[in-house]
Order: C-alpha cells, then sequence, then structure tokens
C-alpha cells in the first residue's frame, strides 16, 4: 500500500480567557479538591507539548495540541471513496489531493472524498456509522488508522493522549466497549499512552471554567447526540441517543424525495432554523427541533433516576457544541426546548455555545490530558 495523504486542515487559535457568565453562580459547596488548569505551554515556543485530546466523530476527526501559548487544532473529515485506477488518473491526483493506493484501488480520503463523491454521483463511505465503528465497512479500521495517524501522528516520547468515547445509547440496543477497544488500540500503536473520555464530559473542562466546571452539557454530532452532567469536574451523568445530523439529513430526505447526501450539502451551506425558506430547508428544521426536543426529554427521564443522589448548585448553564449546533438559530431552539418542558429538573442559568464548536470536545480532552 502507498500512501500519498495531505491537505489535512491545521488551525492554531490563540489561548484566551474564558469570558465572565451573564450572571454569577453562588455555589455553597467546597472548591474541588484538584484545581484544574489549562494546558501548561511548553518550555520552547516552537515545540508541541506530549498531550494531546483526541475526538473521533463520525464527521470529523480533529486533534489538539497546544504550541506555546497556542492551541493547535488538525481536522480531517472522516469519509472516503474508492476510485479505480483510471478514474484516479482522469481527475489527476496530486498536490493537495488526500489519498491512499492500494493494489488496483484508489481510496481518496477527508474533504477531497466528498468534493468526489459530487462529480460521480457516488455515496460516501464512513470508518464510523451513528457514533461508533461502522460494521459494514470492510476497509473502516484500515483508512480509520490512516486518517488517525495523519491527523494525530507518531506520540513524542511520554506522549498522552485522552480520546472521545460516546456514551452508551438509550434509544439502541448496542454498546460502546467495541468502539472504544478499537479506537484506544490504533491509537495505542502510534505510541500514545491513552485514555478515555465521554465527548460532552470533555466540553465542561473547555467551556465551564467559570462555573467552577459544572455544567449541562450537549454535543450534537453528526452520528450521535451526547449528554453529560458535570459537577465540579465530576462526571454524575452520561447517556448518548442514536440520532444526530445524519439522523436529520435521512428523515428530511425520505420526506423530500431528496437524497441525504443532498440534504446535507443544503444543510452545510447554511439555513435559518427559525425562518426556514424552501420545502427542503423546512424539512431540516422541522427535524432540528425534533431532535433538540428529543435530547432534553431523554435526559429528563435519566435525571429521575439520580434524583436524590445528587446535590447541584440552584442554577447551572447547559453548553452546546458539535457540528450539528452550527446552524444559524440553532441556540434559540434549544431554548425554547428546555422552557416548555415544565418538569425540567433546575433552573438553567444560561443557554450557550461553546466557545468554539466544531473543536470545543478536543480541546476538552487536552485539559484533561494535562490534569490527568
Amino acid at each position: 500500500m502507498s500512501n500519498h495523504v495531505t491537505g489535512v486542515s491545521a488551525q492554531a487559535t490563540s489561548k484566551a480567557p474564558v469570558e465572565e457568565a451573564q450572571e454569577k453562580i453562588e455555589t455553597p459547596q467546597p472548591a474541588p479538591k484538584q484545581k484544574i488548569q489549562t494546558p501548561e505551554s511548553p518550555k520552547a515556543a516552537g515545540e508541541l507539548s506530549k498531550f494531546s485530546g483526541f475526538d473521533i466523530g463520525t464527521m470529523n476527526i480533529i486533534a489538539s495540541r497546544q504550541r506555546g501559548e497556542q492551541v493547535v487544532t488538525k481536522r480531517i473529515r472522516d469519509v472516503f471513496i474508492d476510485l479505480s485506477q483510471e478514474q484516479a488518473k482522469m481527475l489527476k491526483l496530486g498536490g493537495e489531493t488526500s489519498y491512499v493506493t492500494k493494489g488496483d484501488t484508489c481510496y481518496v480520503l477527508g474533504d477531497d472524498a466528498a468534493n468526489i463523491a459530487n462529480i460521480f454521483g457516488r455515496a460516501l463511505r464512513a470508518p464510523l456509522s451513528k457514533g461508533v465503528i461502522s460494521a459494514g465497512e470492510l476497509e473502516a479500521m484500515e483508512m480509520l488508522n490512516i486518517m488517525v495517524g495523519e491527523v494525530l501522528g507518531e506520540a513524542p516520547e511520554g506522549g498522552v493522549c485522552t480520546v472521545s468515547s460516546p456514551g452508551d445509547p438509550v434509544d439502541n440496543d448496542f454498546d460502546c466497549l467495541y468502539h472504544e477497544a478499537v479506537i484506544r488500540d490504533i491509537v495505542e500503536g502510534y505510541g500514545w499512552d491513552v485514555e478515555t473520555a465521554s465527548e460532552s464530559t470533555a466540553m465542561a473542562f473547555s467551556e465551564c471554567a467559570d462555573s467552577n466546571f459544572t455544567g449541562l452539557c450537549i454535543s450534537f454530532g453528526h452520528g450521535m447526540t451526547n449528554v453529560s452532567l458535570v459537577f465540579k469536574t465530576i462526571e454524575t451523568l452520561k447517556f448518548s441517543v442514536a440520532r444526530g445530523g445524519s439522523w436529520i439529513d435521512d428523515q428530511a430526505a425520505k420526506v423530500t424525495g431528496k437524497s441525504s447526501s443532498q440534504i446535507c450539502a443544503i444543510k452545510e451551506k447554511g439555513i435559518d432554523l427559525i425562518s426556514p425558506k424552501g420545502r427542503e430547508a423546512q424539512a431540516i428544521s422541522i427535524y432540528y427541533k425534533h431532535l433538540i426536543k428529543y435530547a432534553i426529554k431523554n435526559f429528563i427521564q435519566k435525571f429521575k433516576q439520580l434524583q436524590g443522589n445528587i446535590e447541584l448548585p440552584e442554577e447551572i448553564p447547559c453548553v452546546v457544541a458539535g457540528g450539528t449546533s452550527m446552524a444559524p438559530g440553532f441556540l434559540d431552539l434549544v431554548k425554547q426546548a428546555i422552557n416548555q418542558e415544565h418538569g425540567f429538573p433546575f433552573p438553567i442559568s444560561e443557554v450557550k455555545h461553546a466557545s468554539d464548536p466544531l473543536n470545543s470536545i478536543s480541546k476538552g480532552l487536552l485539559i484533561m490530558s494535562q490534569n490527568r
């Protein structure tokens, strides 16, 4: 097999202080025993630290590491497409195109795969489906291994990596044990000392410093929606629902006569969820609302099982992140869903977007690595 993988996007973001909450939350409970610190800067300004946060999702694979005063992120879209050598030659693959050759087949990876799939009218293939390793993809683990290597790379000496793991879904008969074990093996294969953590719990570390690392954190991903209730860094509740952005695509496609990939393309171009224009946009908006209400209702049911076993502050924030949450009007729909649930178990101080919705989880995992 020969590899020619390029075009992995990288982004450096300045480490900014967390903004003050609109309303300060008074918590009578004592402070956590161990104070959570943001990742320390390495000694050399240009040197990447040995700590990493690694978020493996159905749509994106994202790694975060510290370099000086910046957090550097790398991302690749978690999809691929197979082409014959003749098709590959016709497209003149090279330069910035991400691809791998195996025998007579060429596998194009990432965003390039999505662009080429549109040219040939082909469906994209994905290593993950509904948040976990895809059972129907024979090359899934092989392609995933290559993508992990390109985004995360070989570990430095003493390299520590915290990897995202979904919660077990409450509405589907499978657990995430196999998925977590496979991902751990792949990342350890690159020399990293691996721990796993819930992706929604990681959000509390990157987004809830101003509320003493306490919050209701919801990650709206492409394959699943993950929910965690975190109290002073302690994960008190976590679960997932087997619905996310791909579920919205599939449902909207059924009622509009479009394909799921066409609906996804419309969605990614940007629609106003509050005032959608056109039949497809209206269908997408309807299923967005249903997904949000579905996640909130399941949280209430799960919390009732804990009631009496946890003492929370008078009110806590609700933080949302994930690619599916980035549509205009999404935050308003979350606020509506919470306000309409008269049985919501505690007051919410504010509903806010993560400061960096796409990279928030990997940045939170990075902080967890630093504080192991």
